[in-house]
């Protein structure tokens, strides 16, 4: 799963523009909301609408999808977890097994100041952030 979502978490990606994606496209086209309105099969009030909703982040996908495409724009769409997957992973096992969950720090010096157990479980997540989960594995069995 880390590696799928490797280009998403690498990619600098704008901010949406405070009007929404969509509004923002069409002026930039040049084109009207009526003329949106045509290409999307809709009146004007409902594209306003439609726009609104995304500027309020209220759009459904179908929705956002829909006006992507009168666009000629590909929605891209990703839950991308704000750590990696093997972290996620040993928190829900910590949890499992009645383990504090463990908050991350940086350095060796954190490693250090751990007991033993916890220096195996350190251990373990470095490995797993490599692509190695063995170790994690196992010390969730242990």
């Amino acid at each position: 799963m880390d590696a799928l979502l490797e280009t998403w978490r690498a990619a600098q990606l704008s901010a949406r523009p405070r009007s929404g994606w969509a509004r923002a496209i069409r002026e930039s086209l040049g084109m009207s909301a009526a003329a949106f309105a045509r290409r999307l099969g809709m009146s004007p009030v409902g594209v306003r609408k439609l726009e609104s909703a995304e500027a309020l982040d209220v759009i459904t996908l179908a929705s956002l999808r829909k006006l992507a495409q009168a666009l000629d724009c590909e929605l891209h769409y990703a839950l991308v977890p704000r750590t990696s997957y093997a972290r996620l992973i040993a928190d829900l096992l910590a949890m499992r097994l009645g383990r504090p969950r463990l908050t991350w720090g940086g350095g060796d010096a954190t490693m250090t100041k751990v007991g033993p157990l916890m220096y195996q479980y350190l251990t373990a997540l470095r490995a797993a952030d490599q692509g190695q989960l063995s170790d994690l594995i196992a010390f969730a069995r242990s």
